[in-house]
C-alpha cells in the first residue's frame, strides 16, 4: 500500500508541473519473453498512478538497435544484462539493475526429444527446430556463446535445413505449441506459458544462466515516472511467477 500511495504522490508532484496537459503514457521498450511480467507491472502502475504504458515489444538485440539509432523512450527491459550494459555504456540508458535470472531449456511436444539428454543427440534425430535470431533475441546470442562452436555450427545448420528461424524467442516456442517445429531453445519462463509441452536443460546448458534487467533510458521526459515503473517492475519479479 505504502508503494502505491508513493507513486500517487509521485505521479501528483509531476502533473502538477507547468506545462502538464495530461496523463501521456511512458514507452517502454520491452524483450518478448518478459512481456507478462511488463504487462502486470504496467496494469498495477496505471491502476496508482493513471499514467498509461506503452510496451514496444522485441528481441533485446533489436530494441537495443532501436534505442541507439535514437528511438525515444523512458524505460529498457532486456532478457538479459549484456544488452543493458551495453545501452548504458554507449550513453542512452542510466545504470541498469538486474531483477532476476532465467535458464535455456528445450521445450518440445515430441518424447523422444524431451528424452534426450544433449543437444547433440538431439540434433541427431533430426527435429525442425524453430530459433530465435542470435541478432535480434538474448536467447540466440546466449547459445552462440554456450555451445562449443562445432555443436553450434550443427545447430544452426539444422535451423537453417529443415527449421525456421524467428525474431524473438516467444515466436520461436510458439512455433512448437503450433506444431510449426518440433523443438526449440527458450527461457524457462517462456516455457512455462506452453504446460502441455515438455521443458528440459540439455546437459551442455546444465551449468549456464542468464541475468535479466531494467534501466531507466535518459532522454526520459519524465523519469520519476519511469523510475516508479522500475520499481514496480522489482516488485511484480519478486512475487509469484
Amino acid at each position: 500500500m505504502r508503494r502505491v500511495v508513493g507513486l500517487v504522490i509521485v505521479w501528483m508532484g509531476v502533473a502538477a508541473l507547468p506545462g502538464c496537459v495530461g496523463p501521456e503514457p511512458i514507452d517502454v521498450f520491452c524483450a518478448a519473453s518478459l512481456v507478462p511480467l511488463a504487462e502486470r507491472a504496467a496494469a498495477e502502475f496505471t491502476s496508482a498512478t493513471d499514467v498509461p504504458v506503452a510496451l514496444h515489444v522485441g528481441g533485446s538485440g533489436v530494441l537495443l538497435a532501436q534505442i541507439g539509432a535514437g528511438a525515444r523512450g523512458d524505460v529498457f527491459i532486456a532478457a538479459d544484462m549484456s544488452y543493458l550494459e551495453a545501452c548504458h555504456d554507449a550513453g542512452p540508458a542510466e545504470r541498469p539493475r538486474a531483477l532476476g535470472g532465467q535458464r535455456a531449456v528445450l521445450l518440445t511436444g515430441d518424447p523422444r526429444l524431451a528424452a534426450a539428454g544433449t543437444i547433440a543427440e538431439i540434433l541427431g534425430l533430426g527435429p525442425r527446430v524453430s530459433a530465435a535470431d542470435r541478432d535480434s533475441a538474448a536467447i540466440g546470442r546466449f547459445l552462440a556463446e554456450a555451445l562449443p562452436p562445432e555443436l553450434h555450427a550443427r545447430f544452426e545448420a539444422a535451423v537453417r535445413d529443415r527449421g525456421v528461424t524467428r525474431a524473438t524467442v516467444e515466436a520461436a516456442a510458439n512455433d512448437v505449441a503450433l506444431g510449426v517445429a518440433d523443438a526449440a531453445i527458450v527461457w524457462d519462463r517462456v516455457a512455462r506459458r506452453h504446460p502441455r509441452l515438455s521443458a528440459s536443460v540439455p546437459e551442455e546448458l546444465a551449468t549456464r544462466s542468464s541475468r535479466w534487467g531494467v534501466a531507466v533510458l535518459r532522454d526520459s521526459t519524465r523519469p520519476e515516472l519511469a523510475e516508479a515503473f522500475v520499481a514496480v517492475l522489482a516488485d511484480v519479479a519478486d512475487g509469484p511467477r
